[in-house]
């Protein structure tokens, strides 16, 4: 079971545009120097089983902000990305030794879509489809639009499992930057990698 926000979205954009503009300003201040490149950043989960890349020109931050159990935050100007890795409850009366459940895609991503449909307004799904991250890694990858505060958003989500995990990758920005913000998602979902040895096995989604 997906972990899900204890805020409401309008309650994390309040805060995450109080971030941008003191990360925009930290960023101002440290291209001052031509010397200094921006460079990919590798972020690998302190818990789930996975690595991915941020491309150059993104920053982390506290994912604390967004208060809904987050590991990692990040942001590239107005394009914000957080990722959280939710572990799955072993079925009842399972035994101790027993393995770690298999992801199950479906179900998955059809309960945080629910979310998302009662905490973003006017809340509409673009496109729905399934994709691989890697050969071993499936997935399924959302475009939606929403709104938060009457400011327009475009969300590009991709809903994740490694054994004993499901991972969703949530990105948004105005859709004014959908280009911009397709590229970079595009680059961190190629990167997206497990650090598992274990053949992955999941219960994957239906196409639409």
């Amino acid at each position: 079971m997906p972990i899900q926000p204890r805020a409401t979205t309008t309650t994390y954009f309040v805060h995450i545009l109080t971030m941008c503009l003191m990360l925009l300003s930290s960023s101002a201040c440290q291209k001052s120097s031509p010397k200094e490149q921006p460079k990919p950043t590798t972020f690998t989960s302190p818990s789930a089983p996975y690595q991915l890349t941020l491309p150059p020109g993104w920053s982390t931050f506290n994912p604390d902000i967004f208060e809904n159990g987050a590991e990692l935050a990040a942001n590239n100007h107005d394009q914000i990305l957080m990722v959280i890795a939710s572990p799955i409850a072993p079925k009842p009366n399972a035994p101790k030794d027993a393995p770690a459940p298999q992801p199950d895609l479906e179900y998955f991503s059809t309960t945080a879509i629910a979310q998302l449909k009662k905490d973003v307004d006017e809340f509409s799904v673009v496109s729905k489809q399934q994709q691989n991250l890697s050969p071993r890694i499936p997935a399924v990858i959302l475009i939606a639009d929403g709104k938060v505060n009457q400011n327009k958003a475009r969300y590009m989500i991709a809903y994740t499992g490694l054994q004993g995990w499901h991972i969703q990758l949530v990105a948004w920005s105005h859709p004014s930057n959908v280009d911009a913000l397709s590229k970079n998602f595009d680059a961190i979902l190629s990167s997206f990698k497990t650090t598992q040895t274990t053949e992955i096995k999941t219960k994957s989604p239906q196409t639409p």
